[in-house]
């Protein structure tokens, strides 16, 4: 890859974090190379030469910065090298497979001569297969300096360096820096865990990510709250098995991910690390795909596909899930865990085994598994693609072969088409796969056939998998969210409803009103909805002054903050912009903000935002229209004067 010198010094001056990881600049005068969103001052035209990737600036001479950090920026997506043989050496090599290995078992792993994959590398990268393992074992070697305690020792020969020897002077002689100075630059400490940042390329729709796994998640493998994902693992590493425990973080202000693991998974935190990526779909770039999709992206930009730990994992899920809810695939794939999945110690509490690797599931018999819950032929089907797995001839990795891959997949009783696209989808990490035969699709899109299906998603071509994840997105919310409209003396009043808490109250047509599916609210309706509809009749009807009902608001920690505060003005009286703004510690400059993050109150008349004027009293503006507004403080003061605001806490207060 030779990037374009111009674009490239524009995105440097720019800092622009969509082209982090896309190419590194060296600089002359300091002989050092960085990321594109480097803090340090930007270096003059004249200095910078530019390297597809960090193997390259090195080759060249240029040592890496010690302040951006270049073993810290965003992969390469799929579809972002020309070769995808070459993209698969390269993934592989990350992986650590150089460290224990030959380059003639690489080309063999990949399914080409070692000539052929030698100048394909070389042409795609511009260095060496050896330089490139090279500089990813001085990457890793320096992370773990920087990160950790381990030793000088461990951490050489964890990045693959046969000696420390060896180690010490290689790091010597391309980073002009003996790796004891570093070590103590660093002021790492020793601790019971290790944690590393992973980059990827803004924006990314974490909470989409999360949601899509926690739907999924298997109980004992997997625990997923609101902030993190974590799971149990277990891999080889240099001929030995080592099994335990991981949690991710979003660190959004980093435009990172934190990976957090035990000390007891040093030896193998390459390979964890390079699988977490791949898990979260880490090396995307989303404003490419985003473009591609259009409206489609529109409501959810940055949206991944979650792609997979372990290959193999998802096959089970996939055939597991056959024509049967998420919920009853969830309980039969936490049975086959717990009955033949290995047990992790010292793990949180809530994460108990390892999910079943395909040399286990190889030496089972069908009766086995037809005890957690699953018909004769899907647990044939396991067992046959265990095997196949185990003996190498699937690889369900990213960037395997990929027809040759799904042929072999398709010939396997039990795996139809749209298994072996759901597999092609997160398993290999195909950005175009799509399972043209999901009755979901087909619903969302108004389709009747694949054919239609397969000509309407022609436009999304080549992110058909992000399409799909959207698409599967968009029925989701529809059928969780609910949406009932009430009668009210001041005119229709619209309820949303999401996993039982009321996340909107509306005015039919008012200012911000949100697509939902809607109907007119029935007797049938569920309880939340039925309470929320007595409640707003009693508050009508003068009964009522305050609101005892679920919320779950959704906005900024701002917002948050000023929608406390309305919950807090007592009926009947009111308060200003400045007023609150003072109380929230903010200068009186800041009414403008406050008045903005209530004009986004989701839920109108319980949390009261009616109840802010301004400064003078006077009326201002409200999203269900000022005639309303009047209307409601007209309600709450009846005869009497309004009167100044008394804080106190109502049982109304938004839930974060």
């Amino acid at each position: 890859m030779n990037p374009d010198p111009d674009i490239c010094y524009a995105a440097l001056l720019a800092r622009d974090r969509r082209f982090d990881g896309w190419f590194f600049v060296g600089v002359s005068s300091t002989g050092i190379y960085c990321r594109s969103v480097c803090a340090v001052r930007s270096p003059k035209r004249r200095n910078c030469h530019f390297f597809g990737n960090a193997a390259a600036a090195e080759k060249a001479g240029f040592r890496p910065c010690l302040r951006c950090r270049p073993e810290l920026a965003p992969g390469h997506g799929v579809l972002d090298v020309s070769s995808r043989l070459a993209q698969a050496a390269a993934l592989r090599i990350e992986e650590g497979f150089l460290n224990h290995a030959t380059i003639a078992q690489l080309a063999a792993r990949i399914g080409v001569s070692e000539r052929h994959l030698r100048r394909i590398f070389s042409a795609e990268f511009g260095v060496s297969l050896i330089d490139f393992a090279q500089t990813q074992r001085l990457l890793l070697a320096k992370r773990l300096l920087t990160e950790t305690q381990l030793s000088i020792t461990v951490a050489a020969l964890t990045a693959g360096f046969g000696s420390v020897r060896r180690f010490n002077a290689v790091f010597l002689q391309r980073y002009g820096l003996n790796p004891r100075r570093l070590r103590m630059r660093s002021g790492a400490r020793p601790a019971e865990t290790m944690t590393f940042a992973l980059g990827y390329r803004p924006p990314l729709a974490w909470s989409a990510l999360l949601d899509f796994l926690a739907q999924r998640r298997i109980d004992g493998v997997e625990t997923i709250d609101h902030t993190s994902y974590a799971r149990t693992l277990e891999l080889t590493q240099n001929g030995r098995d080592v099994a335990g425990w991981l949690r991710v973080t979003h660190a959004p202000a980093r435009y990172a991910v934190d990976v957090t693991l035990p000390a007891s998974l040093a030896p193998a935190v390459g390979p964890i690390l390079a699988r977490v990526r791949r898990l979260l779909d880490l090396s995307a770039n989303p404003d490419l795909v985003d473009a591609q999709l259009g409206i489609l992206a529109a409501g959810q930009p940055g949206m991944r596909v979650p792609g997979a730990f372990d290959g193999f994992e998802i096959i089970v899920r996939a055939i597991v899930g056959q024509q049967i809810s998420v919920v009853n695939a969830r309980g039969i794939l936490a049975r086959m865990a717990q009955r033949f999945g290995t047990q992790v110690g010292a793990a949180p509490e809530a994460l108990r085994t390892t999910f079943p690797r395909a040399a286990v599931f190889a030496g089972l018999t069908p009766a086995a598994l037809q005890a957690c819950g699953i018909t004769r032929m899907r647990a044939q089907a396991i067992i046959a693609v265990a095997r196949e797995v185990s003996a190498g001839r699937i690889t369900p990795e990213p960037l395997a072969p990929l027809d040759e891959t799904l042929a072999a997949l398709r010939r396997i009783p039990g795996i139809g088409e749209w298994t072996a696209q759901y597999i092609a989808m997160r398993a290999l990490a195909w950005p175009n796969a799509f399972p043209e035969g999901d009755a979901v699709l087909k619903r969302q899109l108004g389709c009747t056939s694949a054919a239609a299906l397969r000509q309407h998603a022609s436009q999304w071509e080549p992110w058909r998998a992000y399409a799909t994840l959207h698409l599967w997105r968009q029925h989701e919310e529809a059928r969780i969210m609910q949406g009932y409209l009430l009668n009210s003396p001041l005119g229709d009043i619209a309820l949303r409803i999401e996993h039982d808490h009321l996340t909107g109250l509306f005015f039919a047509g008012q200012k911000y009103f949100p697509a939902m599916p809607i109907g007119r609210l029935r007797s049938d309706a569920p309880l939340l909805a039925r309470l929320a509809q007595a409640q707003i009749e009693d508050y009508f009807a003068g009964r009522r002054q305050t609101f005892d009902l679920p919320l779950q608001l959704q906005g900024t920690a701002f917002e948050h903050a000023v929608w406390q505060q309305l919950a807090a003005i007592p009926y009947g009286t009111v308060t200003s912009y400045g007023a609150i703004a003072k109380r929230l510690g903010l200068a009186a400059g800041y009414a403008r903000a406050v008045g903005a993050a209530i004009g986004r109150n989701p839920v109108s008349v319980i949390v009261p935002c009616h109840r802010v004027v301004g400064a003078s009293g006077q009326l201002t503006g409200y999203a269900g229209g000022v005639a309303r507004k009047q209307a409601l403080l007209a309600l709450e003061a009846g005869a009497a004067a309004m009167r100044p605001a008394q804080t106190r806490q109502t049982r109304a207060g938004p839930q974060p």
